[in-house]
């Protein structure tokens, strides 16, 4: 019922009246999709306020899914808005309820597996690709198991930007084409908005500009009727990037201004780190160092506001916990299972005792009849 409203003001109505008339868990549903809904259109800040408002009900009636659910949800908001340390307190907070979780539903494992992706992409967005890899692969094989194509597409094409960090562009290109296969089956513009971005940066890295130029407006296309502006703003950055290093001012300069505009009005310092660096690569390609000394401090300045080093060791320690409760958890299952083989071996042993003494009672038992009948034939 909620997911048929398509009309946000509609939808928001509908949540207030289900909360009036006590139906809990429809309102936190529908504050659910509420969120989503201001999210894909990049209104963060209020996505942020309804979702936790979601969470504060989740919460009050006991419901460990919607309330996995919404610390998901606000994670996700907190990463658009670039507050990577928050977000990953959330992530977290919902990866260690689904871990400590007993239910093992569809919803619950799918649950899990989106805390995953979220600090997967925390820890690539901080470098830490390693961490990242382990994540995503984590998140993909349950993306796997629950059958979803979409949710395997997204962390393959995550897994492929790592290949692509480390120079290893055979890789990348087929984890790429892994998602846009997935994107397209599925029907999703954004996920096939974001290949075509993908492979405009491997094309791009390998001196192709023309062709790279057309992945990159191949995206713009599909992006522009799109109210998701935090994701069209990859597109822009990427056709800026490729006209300035092809040396077309006017072009590099018309994306680059429309990029800072959008980027702005919905408060993304992470992208606002690119558009700056750009403009500093604009000005020192033209020789203009003044203005290209000022666009590198501006980019510095704005990735000091999205990390520093006390957010970062904030989150890396947050992270080796969860690979601690990972290898516990390991160590445990491995325990377990060799108790249980232990039990296993202890029980056939029983078994073969029990088997034996039953079948020298059943020996001894007939050569004493034998011995018994003997003596009555024997007897006159």
């Amino acid at each position: 019922m909620v997911h048929a409203v398509r009309n946000i003001d509609t939808l928001a109505q509908m949540q207030k009246q289900m909360e009036k008339e006590g139906n809990r868990l429809g309102s936190i549903i529908a504050l659910r999709s509420l969120g989503e809904r201001m999210r894909n259109e990049s209104r963060f800040e209020e996505a942020l306020s309804v979702h936790s408002e979601g969470l504060r009900q989740a919460e009050a009636i006991g419901d460990t899914l919607e309330w996995v659910r919404a610390l998901n949800n606000i994670g996700t908001n907190y990463r658009r808005m670039g507050m990577l340390d928050v977000a990953q307190v959330y992530h977290y907070n919902a990866w260690k309820l689904s871990e400590e979780s007993t239910d093992t539903s569809h919803n619950a494992r799918k649950n899990r597996v989106v805390s995953l992706n979220g600090l997967g992409n925390i820890y690539m967005t901080l470098g830490n690709y390693e961490r990242a890899d382990s994540m995503l692969r984590m998140a993909l094989a349950g993306e796997r198991q629950l059958g979803s194509m979409l949710g395997q597409a997204i962390n393959y094409a995550n897994l492929g930007s790592i290949f692509e960090h480390h120079g290893e562009m055979d890789s990348a290109r087929l984890y790429y084409d892994k998602s846009m296969t997935l994107n397209i089956e599925v029907g999703s513009t954004l996920g096939i908005s974001l290949c075509h971005t993908y492979f405009g940066s491997l094309y791009e890295k390998e001196g192709k500009y023309n062709e790279a130029t057309a992945e990159y407006q191949a995206a713009y296309r599909l992006m522009q009727a799109s109210k998701d502006e935090w994701h069209a703003l990859n597109t822009l950055i990427a056709l800026a990037g490729i006209y300035n290093e092809t040396g077309d001012n006017v072009k590099a300069m018309d994306y680059l201004s429309t990029a800072r505009q959008v980027a702005q009005k919905i408060k993304s310092p992470e992208h606002l780190v690119e558009i700056y660096t750009l403009y500093y690569r604009y000005y020192k390609r033209l020789g203009d160092y003044r203005t290209a000394l000022l666009s590198f401090e501006q980019a510095i300045a704005m990735q000091d506001s999205v990390l520093d080093m006390e957010k970062m060791n904030r989150i890396q320690n947050a992270s080796l916990n969860i690979e601690r409760n990972r290898q516990k958890q390991k160590m445990t299952e491995a325990r377990l299972k060799l108790e249980q083989e232990r039990a296993a071996r202890h029980t056939a042993y029983a078994i073969i005792v029990s088997v034996v003494i039953i079948l020298i009672g059943a020996l001894v038992t007939f050569l004493y009849i034998q011995r018994i009948l003997r003596r009555k034939n024997i007897a006159p």
